[in-house]
């Protein structure tokens, strides 16, 4: 899936620049022990066409990590 809006305090938290990486790049800031189950469901949301929501931990551009529903 591609990322068409994210708002400006995420943007801010991680760093990530919309404009300039909005397929992909945005999965790099899953934390490892989440991203294959969170890319798993994402994926299969997208194969089915069914609206997609999951608990997942992020890393932010400070190093900390937070929770995300996404």
């Amino acid at each position: 899936g591609k990322v068409i809006y994210m708002n400006e305090k995420l943007e801010e938290m991680t760093g990530f620049d919309l404009s300039q990486d909005s397929q992909e790049g945005w999965t790099r800031n899953i934390h490892p022990e989440d991203k294959g189950s969170f890319l798993e469901s994402w994926n299969e949301a997208l194969r089915e066409q069914k609206p997609h929501s999951q608990e997942f931990r992020f890393s932010q551009k400070d190093e900390k990590v937070g929770w995300f529903l996404g």
